[in-house]
């Protein structure tokens, strides 16, 4: 969905807000890792109700379809 800038972006604020907020006293260390601790817990649920999507079946990749009707070629499709 966001791709790969947005998931280096996500990181990196998830990094950064934490760390900017205890520079400037508005938490202490261990509200950061109780708060990670959370995060992860929440993250980790939510993985195990909904699950991962899956793949996209091999008809609908930049590879496509094995469209050649000959029989001595291997099907690329297993």
């Amino acid at each position: 969905m966001w791709g790969v800038r947005g998931q280096i972006a996500a990181i990196v604020l998830a990094i950064v807000v934490p760390i900017v907020r205890m520079y400037v006293a508005a938490h202490l260390p261990l509200d950061l890792i109780g708060g990670a601790a959370l995060g992860v817990t929440v993250a980790s649920a939510v993985n195990l109700l909904v699950g991962v999507p899956a793949r996209a079946p091999a008809e609908t990749t930049r590879d496509g379809p094995n469209t050649d009707k000959r029989d001595d070629l291997p099907d690329h499709h297993t």
